[in-house]
């Protein structure tokens, strides 16, 4: 299978119980115009949704159901950590963030199909660089660390180590695929 194709059908794997493949979804199932609004807009509801904790369990949305803070790990240049805990982002001369990406996918970049899959193909890129580090050192196997990684990013697939979400117990996500499904699509493991 091409990395391509692969790629693609992790996405599908992940798209499939984190919002049904749906590019118009916010956490719990409502809908909302995201792929006419601008990423500014998005944050902005996000922002918005992280202060209704009662209606909002997340600020998840969109179709790989990417949450604020991740949103904006792909906009900005992380620097470092605040005291706080959040993160700190590369500033120019003028005390303005720096883009990440500035032509692909910036504040007034539409949140349509074309930027809900640049942003779900630059996460599934990062957790699969991160997962050779994770690999060694945790002392596991490479396709196993793969599989961590991902469900680090996305409560729908299974730790590997339990079968069960990263975040179980957080009385809000649950594992909706077998850690074997996941081998089987990152083609760690050969489909019997």
């Amino acid at each position: 299978m091409s990395s391509e194709l692969k790629q693609g059908a992790i996405l599908d794997l992940i798209a499939k119980h984190e919002s049904g493949g749906d590019y118009e979804v916010l956490v719990g199932g409502e809908q909302a115009p995201l792929s006419k609004m601008t990423v500014r807009e998005v944050l902005a509801l996000q922002k918005a949704m992280s202060q209704l904790p009662d209606r909002y369990k997340s600020t998840a949305l969109g179709k790989y159901q990417i949450k604020e803070s991740t949103m904006k790990s792909l906009l900005f240049i992380p620097v470092g950590e605040n005291e706080d805990g959040t993160v700190e982002y590369a500033k120019d001369k003028d005390g303005e963030l720096i883009l990440r990406n500035p032509t692909d996918f910036n504040l007034d970049t539409k949140f349509d199909a074309k930027a809900q899959e640049f942003a779900g193909k630059a996460l599934l890129d990062r957790r699969m660089e991160a997962a050779n580090q994770t690999a060694i050192d945790l002392g596991m196997p490479v396709e196993v660390a793969q599989a961590l990684e991902l469900a680090k990013e996305w409560a729908s697939l299974p730790d590997p180590r339990t079968d069960r979400s990263y975040y179980d117990g957080d009385g809000m996500n649950a594992s909706h695929h077998t850690t074997e499904e996941v081998y089987k699509t990152l083609g760690a493991l050969e489909a019997s």
